[in-house]
């Protein structure tokens, strides 16, 4: 008489292959999770750059609106300009003050300097460039981009963030601020 074969326990080559399965299994889930967490970690620094690029806005909207005139524009070789030099009524005390806005690279920040006192505020970091364009309106619509001082009577600012994992499609392209009209120089 045969005696039957205990069923209950596995062979060999059948807990090598379920372990092989098992751990392929796992290792996916650990990539998706990792994927995950640098999406999220990229969408939340893009999400703060975001909000604090803003508020820079709305407080450069302001400030470029009391400018009463634009001292000098520096442009820089790749014809781009970086600093410009103004006279503007200080929002606060209403006193006229002269103003540098720069980029400074090797901060990585737009800085306004208060000429007169020569303190510094950094107004925004984390920039790989931050641009001035200067424009000559001459009606609705109707704009000439210039570097001539004296004729300049909007700017608009675009600020490009630093380099950040590519996880997000646009992480890096600039966030632009919308032509700001300076409200002490008329339109023509």
């Amino acid at each position: 008489m045969k005696h039957p074969r205990a069923n209950a326990a596995l062979t060999l080559p059948e807990i090598v292959v379920s372990l092989a399965v098992a751990s392929f299994v796992v290792m996916g889930a650990l990539s998706l999770f990792v994927l995950l967490q640098r999406t999220f970690y990229s969408a939340s620094e893009t999400t703060k750059f975001n909000a604090r690029s803003r508020v820079t806005q709305d407080r450069l909207v302001d400030e470029f609106r009391a400018l009463e005139s634009i001292d000098s524009i520096l442009v820089d070789a790749d014809g781009h300009s970086r600093r410009f030099t103004g006279q503007l009524v200080d929002l606060g005390s209403g006193a006229p003050r002269q103003v540098t806005y720069s980029f400074a690279g090797a901060q990585s920040a737009l800085v306004r300097t208060d000429v007169d006192s020569g303190t510094s505020l950094t107004l925004m970091d984390e920039l790989s460039d931050a641009r001035f364009t200067f424009f000559q309106r001459s009606g609705i619509g109707s704009a000439a981009q210039t570097n001539a001082p004296l004729a300049v009577n909007a700017i608009k600012v675009d600020l490009i963030p630093v380099e950040r994992r590519a996880t997000l499609w646009g992480n890096n392209e600039p966030i632009q601020s919308a032509v700001v009209q300076l409200r002490n120089r008329a339109i023509e």
